[in-house]
């Protein structure tokens, strides 16, 4: 009965997300991670085209939308998430970077964590609780060419 108070456009999007993120971790689990890069990179671009905009209300739906393909999948972690909400940012016309870091705790010896931000202000999308502490080693930009 929750589903009633989704709005129909939320509904698809989770939809496609759960959809996405089985996906993507099968490739993850099954690729080298250079290959799941390209092809994550390269269905942004296709599903964005040139229509990109920069909407809080987009980027909150994108984030409700892993959260919930995330109660679905509740083994996927940081990184399968993090493409997820670069590529549901691509299909509502939202450009997202995922960065990737490390960090050394007393706690625990080496850590790693991905997350997604929303240029130009870097405003958090999915990951953000843990981002701080961490130290970014890659960012994936599949709208910035070098």
């Amino acid at each position: 009965m929750r589903s009633e108070h989704w709005r129909r456009g939320d509904l698809l999007l989770a939809g496609a997300a759960i959809i996405v993120l089985a996906c993507l971790r099968l490739a993850l689990a099954t690729l080298p991670f250079p290959v799941v890069r390209r092809g994550v990179g390269a269905v942004c671009r296709a599903l964005c085209g040139r229509r990109m905009v920069e909407a809080a209300s987009r980027r909150e739906a994108v984030r409700r939308a892993v959260l919930r393909a995330g109660r679905v999948h509740r083994s996927a972690f940081c990184l399968p998430r993090a493409l997820l909400a670069l590529v549901m940012g691509a299909l509502v016309g939202m450009r997202l970077v995922v960065h990737v870091g490390v960090h050394l705790d007393r706690d625990e010896p080496f850590g790693a964590h991905a997350w997604t931000t929303a240029p130009p202000d870097d405003a958090m999308v999915v990951g953000g609780r843990e981002a701080g502490r961490n130290q970014p080693l890659l960012t994936i930009d599949p709208f910035h060419y070098n």
